[in-house]
């Protein structure tokens, strides 16, 4: 767990994080192999190196989404729309054992439902696919499953009427044939389960009877039940994006100016602790991912919109293109990070005008982040 020093800051509170960057270089950058797909997003990165996301066709008259699935980040994507018959596809997760959850339909028009596929995905490889049960039974209705732990359990949203995405309600799958509503927030009628950790704690978002426009974090125990997560200011929105092993939770909270400033809650009844950026006078920010480690990574935005990847880390935020040995590579978005401290990003080579999905890999291998630790003892300059 990374040792922050704090100072109190209205219902919130700061984390006293220096910018720096290292005097060597301590990462490479591994190319994600789009295949044959125009812009595949990739979203999740297990610790085996296998990737998940999704990417669209534009041939067919109907856009129909395809899930893409890397057996390791260096090689090309298998596509998993067309597998077991369904017409359209995504991967939101991928867990350690290889099992990815997301979303899939068995034609181009029908609402998708949440479905996990097993590998081994290669060629001539299908897999082994199953869809989940929906709120309103016989796989009527939507669903989406965006979130497995290792214990098998799958956390997402439902809808709850026919023929249409909302209203909508989180769920959780404790197997592969049941299917649990864990509601909404104060009876908002959209909501969905974005994460869930080894101890059963599940973070999301959902909207409220009173807001019906804007969601906001909640966290769920199955000792507390669902509530919202804690703002920095009175009446403010808070938003989650992951939760580790610890029941850290990270995101997001809204400033006295109604900004969104990257966070971190340290329990799931926490106050959020914010979190600096790279530069004074940056608009926004917004964590993105966190490990076991307590590494975080994430986005900062100035005032036009244009983002930064960075990582927050024993007393350090570390803009990650300062971590590979080349200064034509913006790193614009910080995606996920593994237990390894790979991390996936998208970013944009300024002297090709290429815009790619990568993995930040350290060196000299995965499997400890001592040299990570090591970049923060080794920051040799501030930034402005």
């Amino acid at each position: 767990m990374c040792d922050f020093r704090f100072r109190s800051v209205g219902a919130g509170v700061v984390a006293a994080l220096t910018a720096g960057t290292a005097a060597s270089v301590p990462y490479t950058m591994t190319m994600l192999d789009p295949g044959p797909w125009l812009g595949p997003q990739a979203t999740s990165i297990n610790n085996n190196g296998h990737v998940v996301g999704t990417t669209y066709d534009l041939a067919g008259v109907v856009l129909s989404s395809v899930g893409l699935y890397w057996d390791g980040f260096a090689s090309a994507p298998v596509a998993t729309t067309g597998l077991h018959g369904f017409a359209k596809s995504s991967l939101l997760h991928v867990s350690d054992d290889g099992v990815a959850v997301g979303s899939a339909a068995l034609t181009s028009t029908a609402l998708p439902n949440a479905v996990v596929m097993m590998p081994p995905f290669s060629a001539g490889q299908q897999g082994t696919a199953v869809l989940l049960p929906t709120l309103l039974g016989d796989g009527r209705g939507f669903a989406r499953a965006y979130a497995r732990n290792d214990a098998g359990v799958i956390v997402g949203t439902a809808s709850t009427v026919l023929d249409q995405q909302s209203p909508s309600e989180a769920v959780i799958w404790s197997d592969h044939n049941t299917i649990t509503s864990i509601g909404t927030l104060d009876s908002g009628d959209t909501a969905r389960a974005t994460g869930v950790n080894n101890n059963g704690v599940v973070i999301g978002e959902s909207n409220t009877a009173t807001n019906r426009a804007t969601s906001r974090g909640f966290v769920w125990t199955e000792g507390g039940g669902m509530r919202e997560v804690a703002s920095a200011v009175a009446g403010g929105i808070s938003w989650l994006n992951d939760i580790n092993n610890s029941d850290r939770l990270v995101g997001w909270t809204a400033d006295a100016d109604g900004a969104s400033q990257a966070a971190f809650w340290n329990a799931p009844d926490a106050q959020p602790t914010l979190l600096r950026t790279l530069f004074d006078g940056q608009a926004e920010s917004v964590v993105t991912a966190v490990n076991d480690s307590g590494v975080m990574v994430g986005d900062v935005f100035d005032d036009f919109g244009a983002s930064t990847a960075v990582m927050w880390m024993d007393d350090q935020v570390i803009g990650l293109a300062d971590l590979i040995d080349d200064p034509l590579i913006i790193v614009s978005r910080a995606i996920d990070i593994n237990e390894n401290g790979e991390i996936l990003v998208f970013a944009f080579d300024s002297g090709t005008s290429q815009a790619f999905q990568a993995v930040l890999t350290p060196i000299p291998a995965p499997g400890s982040l001592a040299v990570v630790g090591a970049l923060g003892a080794a920051a040799v300059r501030r930034r402005r």
